[in-house]
């Protein structure tokens, strides 16, 4: 059997989207894979890949006790998930023994773009559970990034209560030819970004989720480059005066002859950036910074409109 899972990036929304803010979610075409074989041990044989390298291994018992692996992070998170899912099911014990688990990501995980969101729906698909049930048993994130995982195209997603609603939009940029999503090099972990935002009183947010709102809806029917960096500015500076933080994306470009937008928790991993000039000039303009990846939006953004003509 065999099972798969999107990557993802917030465009619009971080922080709010916890409060009812609407948000576009960015499904990606990387992804991690899980491929379940039988065994005749009776346990379960877990083996997580990186781009074909082997970086995670355990064996757990019938009682999804770790018989190999230290009690590290990564073992302790990925038993919490395991019986978190028998929580839900229970009759679904019986599909972690006698099976060997393989999980293969064609992304690096440091780059945080979805590593946990993919597992939980990667496992929710296998048990026959729902993800966002499983995602709310282990975390206190909106659950867009679960949601995105089984989508091929981008979507508004909001959160009410305990539960959520999506609708696919279509984002077909004229100038998307002008945007780009570096990484950073830095990690920034969403549950202790969120602890920190937590401390905000709702009803002191109202008018900043108001406003994204509004201006998500101003990102889908966008048609020039000026008016998008405009949205960005105007959504940076909302979000920093709503989270009490510093524009950390403009900060690391100060000198960009562009705009540049955090995405997700600010302080880490990818960012979103305008640049007029060849790709060649923006990578020499990054290289001078020490960064040393990046994607131009069209080639990493899923588009089920652009994949059916390129057929």
């Amino acid at each position: 059997m065999v099972f798969s899972a999107h990557t993802k990036l917030l465009l619009t929304g971080e922080y709010l989207i916890l409060h009812g803010a609407e948000a576009i979610v960015l499904p990606l075409i990387f992804r991690q894979q899980m491929t379940v074989n039988d065994t005749s041990s009776g346990l379960l044989h877990w083996e997580s890949y990186e781009n074909e390298k082997l970086w995670y291994s355990a064996t757990f018992d019938s009682a999804l006790h770790s018989a190999t692996a230290l009690e590290d992070e990564k073992s302790l998170f990925l038993q919490k998930l395991l019986q978190a899912v028998i929580t839900i099911k229970p009759e679904a014990k019986k599909l972690f023994q006698g099976k060997i688990i393989r999980i293969d990501a064609d992304f690096k995980m440091k780059w945080g773009l979805g590593s946990s969101s993919t597992l939980i729906s990667l496992l929710a698909q296998y048990a026959g559970i729902d993800a966002f049930v499983l995602h709310q048993r282990i975390s206190k994130g909106s659950g867009y990034d679960v949601v995105a995982a089984t989508q091929d195209n981008s979507f508004l997603f909001t959160r009410s209560a305990h539960t959520y609603s999506i609708r696919e939009i279509t984002l077909e940029y004229p100038f998307q030819n002008h945007l780009y999503f570096v990484y950073t090099g830095r990690k920034q972990k969403t549950d202790e970004s969120l602890k920190n935002f937590s401390g905000i009183d709702k009803t002191e947010l109202l008018p900043s989720i108001e406003k994204i709102s509004l201006l998500t809806r101003k990102y889908i029917s966008v048609k020039s480059l000026s008016g998008f960096e405009d949205l960005i500015s105007q959504h940076e500076d909302i979000i920093a005066q709503a989270t009490r933080q510093p524009k950390f994306a403009r900060n690391l470009f100060p000198d960009l002859p562009g705009a540049a937008k955090s995405l997700g928790a600010w302080g880490g991993d990818f960012v979103l950036i305008t640049w007029r000039d060849p790709e060649s000039a923006l990578k020499k303009y990054l290289q001078e910074k020490g960064l040393h990846t990046f994607f131009p939006w069209r080639k990493i953004v899923l588009n089920k409109a652009a994949a059916t003509v390129e057929v």
